[in-house]
């Protein structure tokens, strides 16, 4: 799930397409104003830490009958707007309320392209939350690539996490799903590790998108999805901390690589066993 702008000049004249790829319109009134709050200052029965402005949205063909929302603030401040979606099962999602969840124009971060899913919350307090790392070549900075998702929270939470300066750490969550982008061993008879310090490689067929009025250069190249589980914590050890998370299974992506273009031939999936042993998963 993501939100864009449409066409780009980065003023109010701008367009937004919505998760599902439908045109935003504002919502309008009984008298046919734009439906928007000025100085909110909680969410969630959470204060928050300034005002914002609030604008309903809505995609311009009606098929989910989500609750859209755009939230700006309202004073100047290095805070950037983000969205909240509001879903007809009584979920909330939140997209692009930290840096990490934006993809903006690394000359000026006010130019924000994207808003990634950050968060996601259900009625009974379950989240997910998805993490992004930033590119870290210098001369093409802007993207983002998913790269830790965590669920199954210890501690049930109706309000988001990302009111809180301090998200949860790792020991808070039972799983977590590991995007690999060659910083581990992808051969099969290798177990993957949780934590890393191998360099991601250059994927052979980098490429660019630049309307959104800025480089956006995809360099890296996902080979692996791992699934990773706090075994003692979900054994119901308590007071469990430090423990490192377990891999049970993982996605194998195989490809034809050239300078042209990478072509995704193979996905296996294989389970690992406590041993370490891999096996592979019926289709």
């Amino acid at each position: 799930m993501w939100l864009q702008w449409k066409q780009l000049i980065y003023t109010s004249q701008d367009d937004f397409i919505g998760p599902d790829g439908e045109v935003l319109i504002v919502q309008k009134t009984a008298d046919g104003q734009p439906d928007s709050q000025n100085h909110i200052v909680e969410c969630q029965g959470i204060p928050l830490s300034e005002s914002f402005t609030v604008t309903r949205y809505r995609p311009r063909v009606e098929r989910a009958f989500s609750r859209i929302e755009y939230w700006q603030p309202m004073d100047e401040s290095p805070t950037r707007p983000f969205w909240l979606v509001y879903t007809a099962d009584g979920q909330l999602h939140c997209l692009g309320k930290n840096a990490s969840a934006r993809i903006a124009d690394p000359a000026d971060n006010r130019r924000v392209a994207i808003w990634l899913l950050e968060e996601s919350v259900s009625p009974t307090g379950e989240h997910i939350c998805y993490t992004y790392r930033a590119e870290d070549d210098t001369t093409d900075s802007a993207q983002q690539y998913l790269s830790h998702i965590y669920y199954g929270n210890l501690a049930a939470k109706e309000a988001l996490f990302s009111w809180d300066t301090q998200v949860p750490t790792a020991d808070n969550w039972l799983f977590t799903l590991v995007f690999d982008y060659g910083e581990r061993s992808f051969s099969v008879k290798d177990r993957p590790t949780f934590n890393t310090e191998i360099s991601w490689p250059v994927r052979l067929d980098c490429f660019s998108r630049y309307e959104y009025g800025f480089n956006l250069r995809t360099r890296r190249l996902c080979h692996q999805i791992l699934m990773f589980h706090r075994l003692k914590a979900l054994s119901g050890e308590e007071n469990v901390t430090d423990e490192t998370p377990a891999l049970v299974s993982r996605w194998l992506l195989a490809y034809e690589q050239n300078t042209a273009v990478t072509t995704l031939v193979s996905c296996r999936h294989l389970a690992h066993e406590e041993t370490g042993n891999p096996c592979a998963l019926p289709r």
